[in-house]
């Protein structure tokens, strides 16, 4: 419980996740959070897995997307995004994984600073 209240106490810092490193932020949210969906972008040349959580802090949800791309298969890459956002991208069954991904996902790369890249004239370009 200790580890739990210093978690939601550093957590709870303005700005919310600022004080803390992305690999942190996932081990938080993959230990504390809840799983909801995976997709398996079977398929997919750029993605290989999106995973979504949900971590309640204090009477409030936030909602992530631990991304992993197929150039880093070994790396997952934390987005947070809205309950919306992710209803959105899990219900549009016919569209591809990577246009779900720009569409729902990408556009919340700064709120956390912690995805790869950003979308410059529709190209991958590496931070």
């Amino acid at each position: 419980m200790k580890v739990l209240s210093t978690i939601t106490l550093f957590l709870l810092s303005i700005p919310l996740f600022a004080q803390m490193t992305c690999e942190e932020l996932t081990e938080i949210i993959k230990d504390k959070g809840d799983s909801i969906e995976t997709d398996y972008c079977l398929g997919d040349e750029a993605l290989s897995q999106i995973e979504f959580y949900r971590l309640e802090i204090t009477d409030d949800e936030y909602y992530f997307a631990l991304v992993t791309f197929r150039s880093n298969t070994f790396k997952e890459y934390t987005y947070q995004i809205t309950e919306d956002a992710m209803n959105e991208y899990t219900s549009d069954y016919f569209v591809d994984d990577i246009e779900k991904f720009w569409k729902y996902i990408q556009p919340y790369n700064s709120v956390l600073d912690c995805s790869p890249y950003k979308r410059r004239e529709n190209k991958y370009s590496p931070r």
